[in-house]
């Protein structure tokens, strides 16, 4: 793969699976624009370095948030410690819990994901999702008055935004836009939606680019790809650090609808594509 080539694959995928616009879709939308219809099943360890580039993004970005969870397991305040102390290590301990409660449904995903491998070749179902979840969004941007965070969010809404994520496998639907909106819609606050949302991701994009890694290299890697595969890693990481920043900004603003018109002109254009290929 050429670096230009790479360098497009890592800008397009961090930008697109942070933002709530389907990643999954616009890489199989470039694929077909490109003619490189198989680079999914070729390239599977390049896929594989996007995949924990997306991790490492997001593992970035909430660093600090990440180091408190660590301080809340790895020693207990004394009682004379502030209250607030206390009570924000029980927060994030908490949050460790209904993360593991949400991907208890990553089963499903990975079920999910072998049916629906061929449906990437099918630009008209693209266009459905793409025109599905951007209605979702749409009408989630209704929903921003919650006030749940991790003190009162219960085991079911936190199942239920698994799901979602399990649900986005699907060729069009965003995993973002889908997470976010199901915790908005169990009256969670649209900043801590996000949080646990990404939080949620990365165990399954560290698990799925291990796995794709591992993949490619039993089928073989050409060493000679290798510069231009972690080139497009590395834009893959500054991509999505930029687009999340960028979407933490418009969730204070709680401004979502134009990934919604976005979404539903992306249908448009796999429509296009479909009928000009």
């Amino acid at each position: 793969m050429a670096y230009i080539l790479a360098i497009l694959w890592g800008l397009v995928q961090g930008l697109t699976e942070i933002l709530p616009v389907s990643g999954s879709a616009h890489m199989a939308i470039l694929e077909r624009v490109l003619g490189q219809t198989a680079a999914r099943t070729e390239q599977r360890f390049f896929y594989g370095l996007l995949d924990l580039a997306l991790a490492a993004a997001v593992l970035l970005a909430y660093r600090q948030e990440l180091a408190a969870i660590i301080r809340a397991f790895s020693h207990k305040p004394a009682r004379a410690a502030d209250r607030s102390v206390r009570q924000a290590g029980r927060e994030r301990r908490r949050l460790v819990l209904l993360l593991a409660v949400g991907l208890l449904p990553l089963l499903l995903e990975i079920l999910l994901q072998r049916w629906t491998a061929a449906l990437y070749t099918k630009p008209l179902v693209w266009a459905a999702f793409l025109a599905l979840g951007g209605l979702v969004r749409f009408l989630s941007t209704a929903r921003t008055g919650g006030e749940k965070d991790a003190r009162q969010m219960r085991l079911p809404d936190a199942l239920l935004i698994g799901a979602a994520q399990a649900v986005s496998v699907l060729p069009g639907l965003s995993r973002t836009g889908l997470t976010v909106a199901a915790g908005l819609y169990r009256g969670a606050k649209a900043e801590f939606s996000l949080e646990y949302s990404f939080l949620l991701a990365v165990p399954f994009w560290l698990g799925a680019g291990i796995i794709r890694i591992i993949q490619g290299c039993v089928a073989g890697v050409t060493a000679a790809r290798l510069p231009a595969y972690l080139a497009g890693a590395i834009v893959c990481v500054l991509a999505a650090r930029f687009a999340l920043a960028r979407l933490r900004q418009l969730t204070r603003k709680k401004s979502w609808s134009q990934f919604a018109f976005y979404s539903w002109a992306a249908a448009v254009f796999s429509i296009f594509l479909f009928l000009i290929t």
